[in-house]
């Protein structure tokens, strides 16, 4: 029989993993040319959503997924819905999902 902690340290590490894997597929986004027709910055994105500038880079590059709660927030930013900003494709690769990253976004 196996150590307790360690038993629940696996099972939580693969439900992680399992989460990232069916969770956290990439989205395209159209980010970039919101942000041109308003004339924005990252950095002012961020700031209008309240998070970091590496946030919004990250999710512009694919490298980053936002929570939905983000998603919604960055949507209401450019007067749009979710479906508008994020285009959903379930034949991509999954995202690397960032713990720093989501720290940023949970901090703000």
């Amino acid at each position: 029989m196996g150590n307790k902690v360690h038993d629940l340290a696996v099972n939580h590490s693969v439900e992680h993993w399992i989460d990232s894997v069916f969770v956290a597929v990439s989205m395209k986004t159209r980010l970039r040319v919101l942000r041109a027709e308003k004339e924005w910055s990252q950095a002012e994105l961020a700031a209008h959503v309240g998070v970091a500038r590496g946030t919004i880079n990250a999710i512009e590059t694919g490298k980053y997924d936002p929570s939905l709660p983000l998603a919604f927030k960055i949507a209401r930013a450019f007067g749009k819905t979710v479906e508008e900003v994020f285009l959903y494709q379930e034949n991509e690769q999954p995202a690397t999902t960032n713990p720093a990253v989501e720290t940023l976004e949970e901090a703000n």
